[in-house]
């Protein structure tokens, strides 16, 4: 009956409306507390969908539903690390998937050209710029590589049969240089929009610890799928200055990013 529901509002009031795709995220909220996270993947999808059709880019909504997905696989992860969960959920398909929708929002920013964007937003000292979103939409991608890494990571550590040095070893070749997400898309997607990708990826996130920028291995990813270590942004920064002016304590991963870099620039 609630799925018939939710066919019946959207033939009445169209794919566009925004109750349509509120409801469906809203159900999909419901499934994904009573642990049916396919079914909720399954709404949430139709709601980005409609909202990619009918909305334009950039829209509150659209970002909503996509950051609302890598919330969502993250916390299924690390319940999977913590509490040894099964996370059929969180597969390489489904990210690959949102990371496309991703690629695919930002090409819509890209030929929506000089036209003006809604900037209206219901969150009181939210930054609903352009040029802000647009950025959140690349760090969502980026976090998205990540999970496929630690996904990987996790995998690799049930293979028992393999010696550690020769799983790990795997996991940096799979997910670095034969990833199913394709960073240079991603790179060439931000040389389009002027987003300084690497930059991007170098300033100090506030997020959780699983999932906390700057990260190494997107570095990794970022510098073999072609990003320029010597780009330099608006303030004449270079992606080096930026990683020097963290305030993060997290030396293991500061000493591990600088020899890539450094090795980069020189």
């Amino acid at each position: 009956m609630n799925f018939q529901s939710l066919v019946i509002r959207e033939r009445i009031l169209g794919g566009a409306h925004p109750e349509v795709h509120y409801y469906l995220r809203f159900r999909g909220a419901i499934f994904c507390d009573l642990g049916q996270m396919d079914r909720c993947y399954d709404l949430w999808m139709r709601a980005l969908h409609l909202q990619q059709i009918n909305l334009e880019p950039l829209h509150i909504a659209t970002i909503s539903t996509l950051s609302s997905f890598q919330e969502t696989f993250v916390i299924a992860l690390d319940e999977h690390v913590i509490n040894q969960e099964q996370i059929s959920f969180v597969t390489t398909e489904n990210i690959r998937e949102i990371y496309d929708k991703i690629c695919h929002e930002l090409d819509r920013v890209y030929d929506w050209g000089d036209k003006p964007f809604q900037t209206e937003c219901c969150e009181e000292g939210h930054d609903h710029s352009p040029e802000t979103d647009t950025k959140r939409l690349f760090l969502i991608a980026l976090q998205l590589f990540l999970l496929i890494y630690r996904l990987n990571s996790v995998r690799s550590a049930t293979q028992t049969e393999q010696p550690k040095q020769v799983q790990a070893k795997k996991s940096d070749e799979e997910t670095i240089r034969t990833s199913s997400i394709d960073l240079t898309r991603l790179i060439n997607l931000a040389k389009k929009l002027h987003v300084h990708i690497l930059h991007l990826a170098l300033k100090e996130g506030d997020s959780t610890e699983s999932s906390r920028f700057p990260n190494v291995h997107v570095i990794r990813g970022l510098l073999y799928a072609g990003a320029d270590p010597e780009e330099w942004d608006e303030s004449g920064s270079s992606p080096l200055h930026v990683l020097l002016r963290n305030k993060c304590n997290r030396f293991d991963h500061l000493f591990l990013l600088l020899p890539f870099l450094v090795l980069f620039q020189s």
